[in-house]
C-alpha cells in the first residue's frame, strides 16, 4: 500500500515539471512541444564525474565543467554529502550556489547524483566499500541523512546513486528501491563478480550502469602522493571504440581533481572530440538513460540502441523573477511525510 502510494506521489510531482531536451538547445522554448523521432546509434555515452565536494579543488572542478560545457556533452556529476562524516556540501555556500547555477543556466547537461554518504571505507567488501556488508538498517539511515543535504544544496537531486568504490550489496539495491531509486552507477569489474551479469542488467527492482572505464590508472598510483597519473589516449578511446564495436553503453568515469594541467583537460576534450567523430553515438546522463529505458524511449536492438529524441528530462520550473519564484513541488518531500 506504501509502495502505490509513493508511485501515486511521484507521478503526482512528475506532472508538475518541465520537459526539456538532452540535445542542448538553450533556445528551446518553455512549454513548447517539440517533434521528436527514433533515432539509431551503436552506444550511448554517459560520463560520470565523482567525488564533488566543500572546499575541494574548486579551480579543477570549475575547469572540468566548462569543458563539458564548451563540447555541449551532458555529465552526471557524483555529489558526496558530508566528507568524512564532518563536512556537509551544505557547509560550502559557494559551490551550493555554483552548482545551483548549473542547474539552472544547463539544466538539460549537468545531473546531480549523490555520491554515497561520507565517502569512507567502512568495511574490506570487495576490496573496499562505504555500503556492502553494511547492515541495511545502517544504509537506510545513510541514504536519507544524505538525500536530506542534497536537497538544501541543489535544486533538482537526481535519484541516480553512485556507490563510493564502486561497491555495493543487496542491502544497498533494497534500500534504494524503497526509496525510489531507478539507477545504480558501481564498477563493471564489481558487478560482473558480485552479480555475474552484462551491463547494463536490470535486477531485483533497479538498473545497474556501471562505469565501463577509468580515466585515471588507479594501478600504477602511488599511495603516498595526491598526484594519480591518468591512462594515455589510446587506452581510452581503444575502451570507448570496443564498446562502439559491441553495441554496449560506455560509460566513462573520471575524478576532476586529478585534472590539474592543461594538457590533462586537453586530453578530455580530445577523448570528446574522438567520440563526437564516430557515427552514431549519443550523448546522456545517467539519469536520462535510466528514465529513457524506463519509459520506453530508449530500446536496445539487435545492433546497437534505439533512442526517441530529443530524449526529455524533467526539471524543477523557476521563473525568472526570483521574487515570484514558481516552484514544483519536490515528490520526495511529500513522500518523506508519508514514510516518516
Amino acid at each position: 500500500m506504501v509502495s502505490a502510494l509513493v508511485i501515486a506521489i511521484l507521478l503526482a510531482g512528475i506532472a508538475g515539471t518541465v520537459s526539456v531536451s538532452t540535445i542542448l538547445d538553450s533556445e528551446s522554448s518553455d512549454h513548447q512541444s517539440v517533434d521528436r523521432s527514433w533515432e539509431t546509434h551503436e552506444t550511448i555515452v554517459i560520463f560520470r564525474n565523482d567525488d564533488i565536494q566543500p572546499w575541494y579543488n574548486q579551480e579543477e572542478m570549475r575547469a572540468v565543467d566548462q569543458v563539458f560545457i564548451d563540447e555541449e556533452v551532458p555529465v552526471t556529476l557524483g555529489i558526496i554529502p558530508k566528507v568524512a562524516g564532518e563536512n556537509a556540501i551544505t557547509d560550502d555556500d559557494e559551490t551550493c550556489s555554483y552548482l545551483r547555477s548549473l542547474e539552472s543556466e544547463y539544466p538539460d547537461q549537468f545531473e546531480m547524483a549523490i555520491h554515497g554518504y561520507t565517502h569512507e571505507e567502512q568495511t574490506d567488501f570487495y576490496n573496499g566499500s562505504e555500503f556492502g556488508n553494511v547492515s541495511i538498517t545502517t544504509q537506510h539511515e545513510w541514504l536519507v541523512a544524505g538525500e536530506e543535504i542534497m536537497h538544501d544544496c541543489v535544486d533538482r537531486p537526481s535519484q541516480t546513486f553512485i556507490p563510493p568504490m564502486n561497491t555495493y550489496d543487496d542491502n544497498t539495491v533494497e534500500v534504494l528501491v524503497e526509496e525510489g531509486y531507478p539507477i545504480v552507477s558501481g564498477g563493471e569489474w564489481f558487478t560482473s563478480a558480485y552479480y555475474k551479469e552484462e551491463a547494463p542488467f536490470v535486477k531485483d527492482g533497479i538498473t545497474h550502469v556501471p562505469e565501463t572505464q577509468a580515466f585515471e590508472d588507479w594501478s600504477n598510483a602511488d599511495n603516498d602522493s595526491d598526484e594519480v597519473p591518468f591512462h594515455d589516449l589510446e587506452t581510452l578511446t581503444d575502451s570507448f571504440d570496443e564498446a562502439v564495436e559491441d553495441n554496449e553503453p560506455y560509460v566513462q568515469m573520471l575524478h576532476y581533481q586529478y585534472f590539474t594541467s592543461e594538457d590533462q583537460l586537453e586530453m578530455l576534450r580530445s577523448l570528446i572530440e574522438h567520440m563526437n567523430a564516430t557515427d552514431d553515438v549519443t550523448f546522456m546522463t545517467l539519469e536520462q538513460f535510466g528514465d529513457g529505458l524506463e519509459s520506453g524511449d530508449i530500446e536496445e536492438t539487435d545492433d546497437g540502441w534505439r533512442v526517441l529524441e530529443p530524449i526529455e528530462e524533467t526539471v524543477s520550473e523557476t521563473a525568472d523573477d526570483d521574487s515570484s519564484q514558481s516552484i514544483t513541488p519536490n515528490p520526495w518531500t511529500e513522500i518523506r511525510s508519508v514514510l516518516f
